[in-house]
């Protein structure tokens, strides 16, 4: 394809096409993107409530033990 087939104007009207799709494309994946990410912000919030959660239990379990370990003592 040479430079005066883009000037022609069935090569101009299949360069927008081609842009056109390609910007729709880019507008597809930066929604699906933004999707990703606001789903990846919840994940992180959840994993941050279960974490500490779990540093609780974790920190219960310790002083459990503590005092079985303490009243078992003579």
């Amino acid at each position: 394809m040479t430079s005066g087939d883009f000037l022609a104007p069935s090569g101009i009207l299949n360069l927008e096409m081609s842009e056109g799709e390609m910007v729709d494309r880019i507008e597809y994946n930066v929604e699906h993107a933004k999707e990703f990410v606001d789903r990846a912000v919840a994940d992180t919030k959840k994993a941050v409530q279960y974490q500490s959660k779990a540093r609780r239990v974790s920190y219960v379990h310790v002083l459990l033990r503590e005092i079985v370990v303490w009243l078992r003592l003579p």
